[in-house]
């Protein structure tokens, strides 16, 4: 399969400086542009770690939904000071995960071991179509109660539609996939997240 993708972060570009959307493959919309300028994080989000990063997942309005790693990059290219911050996004349509069990953990796997959703400074802004395989084989289950004990309170705040928030110093994303998977995998699209980013009236996380 063929998906969509974009970086946002701040550079200068024919099209603006600062925080955008500066690169993107031809598929993606202006609306999805706006969508992304309006979502994605800008300066300072991630602190001053420079191995920081986290994954992303939520709706788009056309029925989709966005995929995105954040990342640093270099310094800032304002000037202002900090390290740059980097968001790759795919844009997936249900069909694109149904074959990986609607887990955007395991297509953002395989997407990484292909050398996607990985930050080049070299970029241009007419971006490629991103391949990857249209199924990928199930992987076992890591992920034990045991590791977990909050998870049915979890999972019973997500049932209620309530939003869930999670501190860990260093297991975010191993909770929101470890609760996942724990979710029948119809529903699991209905449930957006970051294992990292601060709330935002931009970033509503269900």
């Amino acid at each position: 399969m063929r998906l969509e993708q974009a970086i946002y972060t701040s550079s200068k570009t024919r099209r603006g400086e600062g925080y955008h959307v500066v690169a993107r493959s031809a598929g993606i919309t202006s609306e999805d542009v706006t969508a992304l300028n309006r979502w994605c994080p800008s300066h300072a989000v991630l602190g001053s770690d420079t191995n920081a990063e986290t994954m992303n997942f939520h709706p788009l309005a056309d029925g989709g939904y966005a995929l995105s790693r954040t990342t640093h990059g270099g310094k800032e290219f304002s000037g202002r000071g900090g390290l740059q911050v980097v968001t790759i996004v795919l844009l997936l349509k249900p069909r694109h995960l149904a074959g990986y069990d609607n887990n955007p953990f395991r297509l953002a796997r395989v997407a990484q071991s292909l050398g996607h959703l990985r930050w080049s400074p070299g970029f241009s802004e007419r971006l490629p179509l991103v391949e990857l395989p249209d199924v990928e084989r199930a992987e076992e289950d890591l992920f034990s109660d045991d590791d977990f004990p909050n998870v049915h309170g979890i999972l019973h705040r997500l049932k209620s539609r309530q939003r869930v928030a999670c501190i860990s110093p260093s297991l975010g994303a191993e909770i929101v996939e470890g609760t996942s998977r724990r979710l029948p995998v119809p529903k699991r699209l209905d449930v957006s997240f970051t294992t990292g980013l601060k709330w935002s009236k931009q970033r509503p996380f269900a």
